[in-house]
């Protein structure tokens, strides 16, 4: 690949790397790989090549997993950073549906997947985090949005009386 390379410092990490060796184990699962997973690979090829600073090393061994399938589970005890653990899952559904279907095996292995991702953590408490973290999220951005609004103190009572009766029919000029 003789494109443009981003060189910023970001890189291909080991985690990364085997990331990406874990989701095209799973294009194997259906025993082919068919012409829109390998255009969808090489396009993630390109992008890691210009964006990540893929090393030519690094590409002929996602080249090589296209033509020989690896262990799906192997890849994965390779994958300690937790922002690749968890995009794996996500990547990898998204290519077992790249044909059109998902096989039963790729199913099965994808449920199994999961699991072993989120062995051991406490989903009930992540969701309970995830709903605090948004609720905070919200609010700020409802008092961010509120003092954009005009407002009745300010000698703009009638631009607050519209924004208001807008509002009632649920069009929000401000948002």
């Amino acid at each position: 690949m003789q494109e443009e390379r981003n060189l910023t410092g970001e890189y291909v990490s080991n985690s990364m790397l085997y990331m990406w060796r874990a989701i095209i184990s799973i294009a194997h699962i259906d025993r082919k790989i068919d012409q829109s997973e390998k255009e969808h690979f090489e396009k993630v090829f390109q992008a890691l090549w210009r964006a990540k600073n893929l090393t030519q090393d690094q590409l002929d061994i996602l080249k090589q997993d296209l033509t020989a399938p690896q262990d799906t589970f192997d890849m994965l005890r390779h994958i300690n950073d937790p922002s690749y653990r968890g995009q794996v899952i996500t990547f990898a559904y998204k290519v077992a549906r790249l044909d059109g279907k998902v096989d039963p095996d790729e199913k099965a292995v994808l449920d199994k997947m999961h699991a072993h991702i989120t062995e051991g953590l406490d989903m009930a408490q992540i969701r309970s985090h995830v709903a605090a973290v948004v609720k905070r999220e919200m609010s700020m951005h409802d008092v961010k949005m509120s003092m954009n609004r005009p407002q009745y103190d300010e000698g703009l009572g009638i631009a607050a009386l519209i924004d208001d009766i807008l509002l009632f029919f649920g069009i929000d000029l401000y948002s």
